[in-house]
């Protein structure tokens, strides 16, 4: 009947809207990038094409995702992200996802021991245009890492943040010292002046 198909539908949209939510909640959301002046612009044909330190120590059995924002060599297909000695622990090339609209390649993966050894500290990461191509010219733009398995919009480590706030007053103050230091002169000038008057003025008088 009618009603019981209504019934069915209902049931059927609820079934899909709990699946929907269930995934929605295995999301693990990041954001926080992980490595440390991720907007270095690289572009040579090294190998790796570049190299980064990380704001803290990856940690075995945690899921991150990495995004690339560049260009591999001529002839290469992909990206590794591996350890700073050039050893896997955990991301595989051939299981590296490309956005065409974005021009991001991204990954995510489970972090663990694949050539690295337990007692290896995952602290820097190393960026290769796979498979090598001697001589010919890899780009990156930026990278990004975060925890979990969700790919945010790249924003820089808030070390890197802090860092500049930083630097930013380093500035302001030596600006300011520097503006005490020419007021501190022209005080001095115009006391100077003041003197030179006076003693004109007084040698004037007694003529």
């Amino acid at each position: 009947s009618t009603a019981n198909t209504a019934v069915a539908n209902a049931s059927k949209a609820q079934s899909t809207a709990d699946t929907a939510q269930a995934t929605a909640d295995n999301i693990e959301v990041g954001g926080r990038n992980l490595i440390l002046d991720s907007k270095t612009n690289f572009e040579n044909s090294n190998y790796p094409t570049g190299e980064y330190d990380l704001s803290e120590e990856l940690q075995r059995g945690e899921t991150y995702t990495y995004q690339i924002k560049g260009t591999p060599a001529e002839g290469s297909t992909c990206w590794l992200f591996y350890n700073y000695d050039g050893k896997s622990f955990g991301a595989f090339p051939c299981c590296g996802k490309y956005d065409s609209d974005k021009g991001i390649y991204y990954q995510t993966f489970l972090c663990r021991d694949v050539q690295t050894s337990p007692t290896d500290i995952i602290d820097r990461v190393n960026i290769y245009s796979y498979p090598q191509q001697t001589g010919k010219i890899a780009t990156i733009e930026w990278v990004k890492l975060e925890k979990g398995n969700k790919a945010t919009d790249w924003t820089p480590a808030p070390e890197d943040v802090d860092a500049n706030i930083t630097a930013v007053d380093s500035k302001v103050t030596t600006i300011s010292t520097r503006t005490s230091t020419l007021e501190n002169t022209t005080t001095g000038m115009e006391s100077d002046v003041s003197a030179l008057q006076t003693t004109i003025k007084t040698k004037a008088d007694n003529s």
